[in-house]
């Protein structure tokens, strides 16, 4: 029969337990410092990249990460018109990373009230935040894009209400060339110019 005290033995079964947990946490010591500067390294490099989505309206985002504002569609005051719930017109002003809303609305005859979005975040083509309306709170979610013209597009609700908002970019004269490629795909096939 073999003696529990056989594994005791520190020549036998190598460094003792405390002498083990010791190079352990020595280990940690040395290595936590340098694996959270390489985290911090990572995180920064993820931010400071332009293409990544990080939120420059002219820069790409979206859910996807990979849609790009048209480089057609223009900052600044748009004409917009409200729907649904509540239906009036107002202005949009656009920037490279916020949108605001601004317009007086009104529903089913009641008194005339403003509905405000002031900082309604770009990333890439899309937008989205919170406004509120007769006090209420609204969350406002849309697209900056250019078919043939600058425009704006978006929906606003909250558990009582919903509706459509849409603009135009009035300085922006319209691309009567503008064709839609995905929608004319393949027209042209096997004629002639």
């Amino acid at each position: 029969m073999i003696s529990s005290t056989f594994h005791n033995d520190a020549v036998c079964c190598g460094p003792r337990r405390g002498a083990r947990q010791a190079l352990s946490a020595e280990i940690v010591k040395i290595f936590r410092p340098i694996f959270v500067a390489f985290l911090l390294l990572v995180a920064a490099i993820v931010v400071a990249d332009p293409s990544n989505g990080g939120g420059n309206g002219k820069g790409k985002g979206g859910p996807n990460g990979k849609e790009k504002r048209s480089d057609r569609s223009k900052d600044g005051e748009y004409t917009i018109a409200v729907s649904g719930y509540y239906k009036g017109t107002g202005t949009a002003t656009v920037s490279p990373d916020n949108v605001a809303i601004t317009a007086n609305v009104q529903h089913d005859g009641g008194p005339v009230v403003t509905l405000t979005a002031a900082s309604l975040k770009v990333d890439g083509p899309y937008f989205i935040g919170d406004g509120t309306v007769e006090g209420n709170k609204i969350t406002v979610k849309g697209r900056l894009d250019a078919a043939r013209m600058s425009r704006l597009a978006a929906t606003y609700n909250s558990a009582q209400v919903r509706g459509r908002i849409a603009g135009t970019f009035p300085g922006d004269t319209p691309d009567d060339d503008w064709k839609d490629d995905k929608k004319d795909k393949g027209k042209d096939k096997g004629k002639d110019d």
